[in-house]
């Protein structure tokens, strides 16, 4: 994985930027870190979205930017004053 943009993002921002995606290399869940970039794939048969959900609420009242186009993800971070930004895919 090229990771190179988002750790000079969370070098410029002095945050960890955390990268979710469903399934992943096993059945459980697995994180990997890139320095300030921790990618977490929720585990084989699993959902992603389930993942941020509990993310969320385990970071509630921290500074948290969610970053996603799904609008039922928003949707749930919007109930706990969580901020959220739509996210685009750039080819």
């Amino acid at each position: 994985m090229d990771s190179d943009i988002f750790s000079l993002c969370a070098a410029k921002k002095q945050n960890e930027i955390q990268l979710v995606f469903d399934a992943g290399p096993h059945a459980h869940r697995t994180k990997i870190s890139y320095g300030k970039v921790l990618v977490m794939y929720a585990g084989q048969g699993h959902s992603a979205d389930d993942l941020i959900k509990e993310l969320l609420l385990q970071q509630r009242g921290q500074d948290i930017l969610l970053v996603t186009s799904d609008r039922e993800i928003r949707d749930f971070a919007k109930q706990y004053d969580i901020i959220s930004e739509i996210g685009r895919a750039h080819v």
